[in-house]
Order: C-alpha cells, then sequence, then structure tokens
C-alpha cells in the first residue's frame, strides 16, 4: 500500500485524511505478527525481472528546457491563484495538476469550479452596473445593447458549464 509517495491510503478521492489513515494503519500492523515473504526459491525466480528498463519522458512541460521552466514557471503562478483545495471537481486529482494541464494546453482555468464561480459573480456584477447606467438615464444607445447582450451570453455559458460540471459530478458518484 505504499508504492507511491504516501501510499494509497488518504490519497486523493478517498475519505480518510492521509495523517489519520497512517496512523491508524500504525496501529493495526502494531499487533499483526510479521509474517516475512511465502515465497520459495522457485517462486522467488520466475519474478525475476530480465528485460532492461527504459526510460520514458512522462512529465515533460515543454520540448527544450528553457521552454520547460518558462512552463514550470507559469504552472507555480497558477498554482497561488487555484484554491489548493485538491477536491478533484475539475477532473484533475490536485490543483497543481490542473496548472500543469493548463499550461499544456490541456485545460483551462474555468475547468477549476472556483474560478468559475468567482468569474460568474464578476460578469453578474458588470451586467448589473451595465444595466444601471442604462436605467438611470438617457444612456441607451445602439452600442449599449450588444454589450449587455455579450454580458448577459458569458453568464449563460459560465453557468452552463458549472451545471454540466456539476451533473459529471454526480453521475461519477
Amino acid at each position: 500500500m505504499s508504492v507511491c509517495d504516501g501510499g494509497c491510503v488518504g490519497g486523493v478521492l478517498n475519505v480518510e485524511n492521509p495523517y489519520v489513515a497512517e496512523v491508524k494503519l500504525k496501529r493495526l500492523n502494531k499487533d499483526m505478527p510479521d509474517t516475512g515473504t511465502h515465497m520459495d526459491a522457485v517462486t522467488e525466480k520466475m519474478v525475476e525481472w530480465t528485460m532492461p528498463v527504459e526510460y520514458e519522458p512522462v512529465f515533460n512541460l515543454g520540448d527544450t528546457l528553457a521552454e520547460s521552466f518558462a512552463r514550470f514557471s507559469r504552472v507555480e503562478q497558477l498554482c497561488k491563484k487555484l484554491p489548493g483545495l485538491d477536491c478533484g471537481s475539475c477532473g484533475a486529482p490536485t490543483c497543481k495538476s490542473l496548472a500543469e494541464d493548463i499550461v499544456r494546453g490541456e485545460a483551462s482555468e474555468k475547468d477549476c469550479i472556483y474560478h468559475l464561480r468567482g468569474s460568474l459573480h464578476k460578469l453578474s456584477r458588470e451586467v448589473e452596473l451595465l444595466s444601471d447606467y442604462l436605467i438611470d438615464g438617457e444612456n441607451f444607445d445602439d452600442d449599449a445593447l450588444p454589450v449587455l447582450r455579450e454580458c448577459v451570453r458569458k453568464i449563460a455559458d459560465n453557468m452552463s458549464q458549472m451545471v454540466q460540471k456539476a451533473s459529471e459530478e454526480g453521475k461519477d458518484k
């Protein structure tokens, strides 16, 4: 259970806090006898590794070292902007993973439900101010209506993205 850093217990999408899970496992392990391995010599020969290990670059942010450093800097900036909750609502396991996906062009900041909600609030405030401006005076000219329509369209798009994300989360559960 400890193949990856921190082990699987209390990892992403698990309900247990990883630190609490670790304490519980240590407590359980203390009471269990040390069993060691049950493999005999023949079985051990069967699982020997005979093939060479080949390097596969699984974490590349860019094609060159300079590009990778520039993108990594962008990832760090995005991590500071993201909430850091690692909720998984965006589809990435952590906020840092989402930032890496954004830098690679595979995701956008609006995939984060918290950023989407914030942009929705900002747009709704802008529409409110614009509508007050138009209603209060004789400011209603030919240019005002397209601006108002564009703001309302953006709000509707953001709302549909939020509803879609919520329905996808509901299906996953």
